[in-house]
Order: C-alpha cells, then structure tokens, then sequence
C-alpha cells in the first residue's frame, strides 16, 4: 500500500514534473518500524506516512502538485480506517533545506530519512547531531505527547478501541524515553536504540518495566498486554511528569538557537492574532492536570495548543 502509493507520486513526479521533485520519507516507516493491526476490513496501519516533498526555488506547478498529491493520498489510503492514520506531507524549498532548523524531526531526517521519489539530495540536508539539537524543541516533546494522548483518548474510549488507546499511550512513552535519551547525551529515536538506552539510564524501576512493555506494544500493538489501560495511562502521566521534571535546557541554547526562537515566536504572535487568541499559565502544567484528571481538552486548550504549536488545524 505504501510502496504502491510512492510509486504513484513516482510516475506522476517522472510524467508531469520532469522529475523535479524528490521525497524523503521519515518517521517509523522510514526506519521500518511501521505498526498495524488485523481487523475484518484487512490491515490498518496505525503508523502515520510522514515525509518531505522537496522542490526547486523556481518550480512553478507547486498548487497543482499538491493538488495531485492529495488526490493520490485519498486514493491510495481510502480503506484506511483508523482515526490514528494520517499522512502528513510537508513541502520544502531545496534552498531551505540547508537552513532548517536543527529539530529532533531535521536529525531524523538526516540520520533515518529513506529517499523514496526523485534524486536523492543529502547533500543538501543540514549537519544535525546530537550536539547541535535545539534544546529547546526537546523540552517540547512533553507537550506534544500529554496533549496527543489527551487529543485521542476519550474518542477512543468512548469507542471502545481498547487496543489502540493502548497504542497511544505506548507510543507517546518512548518518545517521552527519547527526550530522556537526549537529555542524558545518549539520543535514542529507533526501537533498537531505545532498547539499549532503557538499560544504560538510571530510571526509576518502575519505568524501565512500564517503558519495555510499551516497546513490545509498539512492536506488535496486538500482543497480551501485561498492564490494563487504567495501569499505563497512569504510568504514563507519571513518566510525562517525571520527564518535564528532568528535561533542561542549558543558558547557551537560548543564544544559540535565538534566530529560530524569534521566528517561533513571531508564528506564535502570528496565529494569536488570526485566531484573536492569547494563551495564558503554562500550558503543559494545564495539559499534565487535564491528564490526571482524565478531563477532556476544551477548546481554549486546543486552541492554546495551535497557537503555540501550529496544530491541529481548526
């Protein structure tokens, strides 16, 4: 299904776009570790298809390669069901490429990213390391995961999707294990490197155990399960509050990184402006105690949440 739908973006990048465009796969699927899971309609994917289209400064069809690009998405993905799947495409300027900055998505994409349409360009990625990472998009990774976790789980309770609920929670724990990684210098973004790190870190007992059940979930989300839901997702608060707790981020990266804070925060102004919305208090401290509280985001937390963090869309 996936190689079925890249070879479609190839034939029409090779027919319509003299070849212009290339595609850098990323996240699990690149580093092959996508999950799915066997239902009655057949296979679903739970891992997202995520990757970067890249096209040259002077390319002039853009709007109407994105216009194909999604007809090719609805296409080839229709028998997709699940409310976890979705393909998340974004379109980068070959000029830009040297420039992104240095986030824990950039470094996947040059340490994991898969060429998979047109000319490969890795050349023209940035030299991310584990040194040079913006601290500060690390610290943000407890953000990201609480309000994933807050944003799936009462439609996937109310629907009794048990066994993807499970998924959520383990999946948004090794990403919370992968900001632990870095803080203690030891950056773990693939399951094999996460399995390692789990035992070199000194965690508390409690979440080594917690953190090797979700690696087996995340490996095959249809496994017996050894913990209730109930159990992970207080294990999980409990690891989200421990990580925001451990993760810092040094002086120097507030000089460091100035130049993609200002712009982060002109984005943010930006979109306070549009929505005519201004977030108030800490944002991951309200996230945290919906969480604990097993409360539903409002809609002024979703709406902070786009404000700060460009997502999701309205």
């Amino acid at each position: 299904m996936v190689d079925d739908f890249f070879a479609a973006v190839s034939h029409y990048n090779d027919s319509e776009c003299d070849a212009r465009l290339s595609v850098l796969l990323l996240g699990s699927l690149s580093k092959g570790e996508g999950s799915w899971i066997s239902t009655k309609d057949g296979a679903q994917m739970l891992s997202d298809v995520e990757f970067f289209v890249i096209y040259p400064a002077d390319f002039s069809i853009l709007p109407v390669a994105k216009q194909q690009l999604d007809c090719l998405i609805q296409s080839s993905f229709s028998g997709q069901k699940s409310s976890l799947f979705h393909v998340d495409a974004t379109f980068v300027s070959s000029d830009r490429l040297p420039r992104m900055e240095h986030k824990l998505l950039t470094y996947d994409a040059v340490h994991h990213g898969k060429w998979v349409v047109g000319r490969p360009l890795p050349r023209q990625l940035p030299q991310v390391t584990e040194k040079s990472l913006n601290r500060y998009d690390i610290r943000d990774i407890v953000e990201h995961r609480v309000f994933s976790v807050l944003f799936y789980a009462s439609a996937l309770k109310e629907a009794g999707e048990t066994l993807q609920y499970r998924y959520v929670l383990a999946k948004n724990s090794l990403d919370l294990l992968t900001a632990l990684s870095a803080q203690y210098g030891c950056l773990a973004t693939t399951l094999t490197q996460r399995e390692q790190v789990l035992a070199q870190l000194g965690l508390p007992q409690e979440y080594k155990e917690y953190l090797k059940h979700c690696l087996n979930c995340k490996k095959d989300p249809q496994t017996q399960a050894d913990l209730s839901v109930t159990q992970m997702q207080q294990r999980f608060l409990n690891l989200a509050q421990y990580t925001a707790d451990a993760v810092r981020v040094p002086a120097f990266h507030a000089v460091k990184h100035a130049r993609h804070r200002l712009r982060r925060r002109a984005g943010q102004l930006k979109r306070s402006l549009q929505y005519r919305h201004f977030v108030f208090g800490n944002h991951q401290k309200q996230l945290l105690l919906a969480l604990q509280r097993e409360q539903k985001l409002t809609p002024s937390q979703r709406r902070d949440h786009l404000v700060l963090h460009g997502y999701p869309a309205e």
